[in-house]
């Protein structure tokens, strides 16, 4: 009898790490996804959270449940991303998972930021630097220094946000993120834009633009092409801006990102 019971514990437990195997793999192929692919990356994730069921391993569900809040957030649903948010970092502070803590308040940052609610969200970008710094969580830091120039940025107060982005994009340089730097860069542009230095704004667009299309992400693409149709209509060149808000809505609606649509038909409607 001892040696069937240990034989059951032995293949029980070798099933049971090849299950966090499997979902640990779904969440790496989710993300990736949601570079081109909202609806797809949903999909997945959605099967790592069944997956998730009936295992014992609370961090890894956090970490399930961190990734679906994020591609809600990137859909648009930020209530809803908020609520996986909130879940995940319960988990995470249960078990002092410091990397997750951080990771869970930017994403709350992210989602109170995008209601408008900025108070709060920098309450919780700086509760992520925090606990980024304490363990040297440099994407972490360069991301929660980004939402902070970002919310800067939506404040009108562009001193503080270049200062902001500058400090994100040394993180990311070091980290040799390129796309995220492209992202910093494409976010500097947006305050050349606001003081309308637009030739400057261009220049800075399309220098992302390169990084992004040759790294295919469709999503971080479709930003580009609405930034230089906002500008190009400042420039009073509608046919050129109709030109790049029309790419954008074409990305918009294959990504499945309902925030993306509506800014697309918002800028053609301009």
């Amino acid at each position: 009898m001892r040696i069937c019971f240990l034989l059951i514990v032995s293949i029980w437990c070798f099933n049971g790490a090849c299950q966090e195997a499997r979902i640990n793999k779904l969440v790496r192929k989710a993300n990736a996804l949601s570079r081109f692919d909202l609806v797809k990356a949903e999909e997945v994730i959605d099967s790592a959270l069944r997956l998730c069921a009936p295992i014992k391993n609370d961090t890894l569900r956090a970490k399930v449940l961190l990734e679906k809040g994020r591609i809600k957030n990137y859909r648009g649903w930020y209530k809803s991303s908020l609520e996986y948010a909130l879940r995940a970092r319960k988990l995470f502070h249960n078990h002092n998972h410091i990397s997750g803590l951080a990771a869970s308040f930017l994403l709350m940052g992210h989602d109170y930021s995008a209601i408008g609610q900025y108070e709060r969200s920098r309450e919780d970008y700086l509760k992520a630097l925090y606990l980024a710094k304490k363990i040297n969580a440099r994407r972490t830091i360069a991301e929660a220094y980004n939402g902070l120039g970002n919310d800067a940025y939506e404040k009108k107060d562009f001193e503080t946000a270049l200062s902001y982005y500058n400090q994100s994009k040394a993180y990311f340089n070091e980290l040799k993120a390129f796309l995220n730097v492209a992202d910093i860069d494409n976010n500097i542009a947006n305050i050349y834009s606001e003081e309308n230095k637009f030739e400057k704004a261009k220049k800075a667009y399309r220098e992302a633009l390169k990084t992004y299309i040759s790294e295919k992400n469709k999503n971080s693409e479709l930003y580009i092409y609405y930034n230089l149709a906002e500008v190009l209509r400042k420039e009073q060149l509608y046919d050129s801006s109709l030109y790049y808000l029309n790419l954008c809505l074409d990305l918009s609606l294959k990504s499945g990102s309902f925030s993306n649509i509506q800014y697309s038909y918002e800028g053609l409607k301009e």
